[in-house]
C-alpha cells in the first residue's frame, strides 16, 4: 500500500465519520487537526514524489557510466 492509498483512505473514514458526527467538536477537529494533517500529508507526498524523480535521474545516470 503507498503513501498516497494510505492518505485517501484516512481521507475516506474521517469523510464517513465526520457525516455521522457533525457537530461543534467535527468542526474543531477539523480546523486544528484534520486539516492541518491533509497539507502535511499533502506536502510530504510531493516530497516523496520529487525525491522518486530524483533518484530516478541519477540511477539512470549511474546506469549509463
Amino acid at each position: 500500500m503507498s503513501l498516497m492509498d494510505i492518505a485517501r483512505r484516512l481521507e475516506g473514514v474521517w469523510q464517513e465519520s465526520a457525516e455521522r458526527w457533525h457537530d461543534s467538536t467535527t468542526d474543531y477537529f477539523e480546523e486544528n487537526y484534520w486539516w492541518p494533517l491533509a497539507e502535511t500529508m499533502s506536502a510530504y507526498i510531493d516530497a516523496v514524489r520529487v525525491l522518486e524523480r530524483e533518484l530516478a535521474a541519477i540511477e539512470t545516470l549511474a546506469s549509463t557510466d
